[in-house]
């Protein structure tokens, strides 16, 4: 009962699956098999249909609020996408999509504008400066309309953690600018393909639009880019992991990632705290129901 894996996944966030996109998120190739293994645990009461919505438990109230996060989210878009439009035209910014619960086609009023950048090599730190310096000045440092925690370059795609989050986030980040750097973002990222065979990436590819910089972003990425750049951009690496290394002393896991090629503000590790949740089903589920499933890996 492999299917049971994407229904606990997204139970983690409280947001129940149509048959499809459970088809989608299971590693099952064979849509029918899919479709029979959940009547069987449906009709065994081991999860629930409500409308078209697979689930754990029996809370209505989770179809409901998907159903208005979808309205919302249609609602938001357009203005999620003039952010990323903006946010493309700041130096060095290679490309830029949609993350977070927007990119599962959700938003509420908790929900954030999160996205994904990549960035020219070795330019992470300065082009995440810019963007942290914008925001300070103009956005009081909001995180609401403009969260950007994830950077990588155009040199280092491949993201090193492979697991079912990681793989889910990959699969799903809504790519707005820069197709050419996201189609080596699929490639380089390929292995998500043992978890999700029957999602095809680069779905909306043919909507990925070119970025466009003014001149005087032209005149500064000219300037930048030589040896003193490089320098600049290791410096501001250096800076800032000291200073979330104090901030974050009293962490368990320190709750970032800074390398020269890749910066990443994760809190309170929720990639590790959503897969500890879903092992617990899953240990549940043996217990319970005899239902033996692989656990994930971190």
């Amino acid at each position: 009962m492999s299917i049971l894996k994407p229904i606990i996944y997204f139970s983690v966030f409280n947001h129940p699956l149509t048959q499809e996109e459970a088809f989608l998120f299971s590693e099952v190739k064979n849509k029918e098999t899919v479709i029979t293994e959940l009547k069987q645990l449906t009709d065994d009461g081991i999860i629930n249909k409500i409308d078209n919505f697979f689930l754990l438990g029996n809370n209505p109230s989770h179809v409901k609020k998907r159903i208005n996060g979808n309205h919302e989210a249609e609602k938001i878009m357009p203005k999620v996408k003039e952010v990323a439009s903006f946010i493309s035209k700041f130096p060095f910014i290679k490309g830029v999509a949609v993350s977070g619960s927007l990119s599962k086609g959700y938003y509420d009023d908790e929900s954030d504008f999160d996205f994904f950048v990549i960035t020219k090599s070795q330019r992470v730190w300065i082009s995440r400066i810019f963007l942290a310096i914008y925001k300070r000045l103009f956005l009081s440092n909001s995180y609401k309309e403009f969260c950007v925690n994830y950077f990588v370059s155009t040199s280092t795609l491949e993201i090193e953690e492979k697991n079912r989050f990681t793989a889910t986030e990959i699969v799903t980040v809504i790519p707005l600018f820069g197709k050419t750097e996201f189609a080596d973002f699929y490639n380089a990222n390929s292995w998500t393909k043992n978890y999700f065979p029957n999602i095809k990436l680069q779905k909306n590819k043919h909507e990925i639009r070119v970025i466009k910089k003014t001149f005087l972003i032209k005149v500064l990425e000219f300037v930048l880019d030589n040896p003193i750049g490089t320098g600049i951009n290791y410096l501001m690496m250096t800076i800032i992991s000291k200073r979330w290394k104090f901030r974050y002393k009293d962490k368990k896991n320190d709750p970032y990632k800074s390398k020269n090629e890749i910066s990443k503000h994760h809190p309170d590790n929720f990639q590790q705290q959503v897969l500890n949740k879903i092992n617990e089903q899953y240990n549940f589920f043996e217990k319970k129901h005899g239902i033996n499933i692989s656990k994930e890996i971190s």
